[in-house]
């Protein structure tokens, strides 16, 4: 268990859905009692939320998205189209009703606003994010270390390089954290320069 965490995460259990409908989840603590009744459509991996418990990207009965805590409670209503996975730095993408992108933090509350039209996962603290402009990489408060210029990008390597598509010529290549181009635009595609098991130019599916 975490450094801090005094709460024991529950189990995400799938349970048949009412009359023949898509199976839904119950939160059972690891003795046995039923923490939430079986009504969420989907449930992520729980996450330390920095304050001795833990919360998980999860859906409603209607498929209405948002983040669901150890104690099955919802810290916000859940009203999003989408929420994924906690990330580097403890951020978790969400798609708002409108469309747009940004991030919550470890408590399930949004820390960046939903401005990008596209956005990837942090990775070596940063994430690709993209705008009218293009695509470029934010820093976790939000802000571009890399102007968006990109046709795609993909999430940093350990080893500091992100793949990139140009927008002029759709050629690949890869790039530091300051956006020097370190290997050259000359490739069909891109994958991480380092095993991440994640596709660099394109966009990663988000879901709970």
């Amino acid at each position: 268990m975490p450094a801090g965490t005094t709460a024991s995460p529950p189990y995400a259990v799938p349970c048949p859905g009412p009359s023949g409908s898509a199976e839904r989840y119950a939160l059972v603590s690891a003795d046995g009692r039923l923490v939430r009744a079986p009504e969420l459509s989907a449930v992520g991996p729980l996450h330390p939320d920095r304050r001795g418990g833990f919360v998980a990207p999860a859906a409603d009965d209607e498929g209405r998205c948002g983040y669901v805590d150890h104690r099955g409670a919802w810290p916000g209503a859940p009203a999003l189209a989408c929420t994924g996975a906690f990330e580097d730095g403890g951020l978790s993408r969400f798609q708002a009703p409108d469309g747009h992108w940004g991030y919550a933090g470890a408590d399930g509350i949004p820390v960046i606003a939903a401005t990008w039209t596209k956005a990837g996962v942090f990775r070596e603290g940063v994430a690709a994010a993209r705008t009218e402009d293009g695509v470029g990489f934010i820093d976790t408060s939000g802000g571009f270390v890399i102007r968006p210029q990109y046709a795609a990008a993909g999430p940093f390597a350990p080893n500091g390089l992100a793949g990139v598509r140009m927008a002029d010529g759709g050629r690949c290549g890869y790039v530091d954290r300051t956006g020097r181009m370190v290997i050259g635009p000359r490739f069909d595609g891109a994958k991480p320069s380092a095993p991440t098991g994640r596709q660099s130019c394109g966009w990663a599916t988000c879901g709970a």
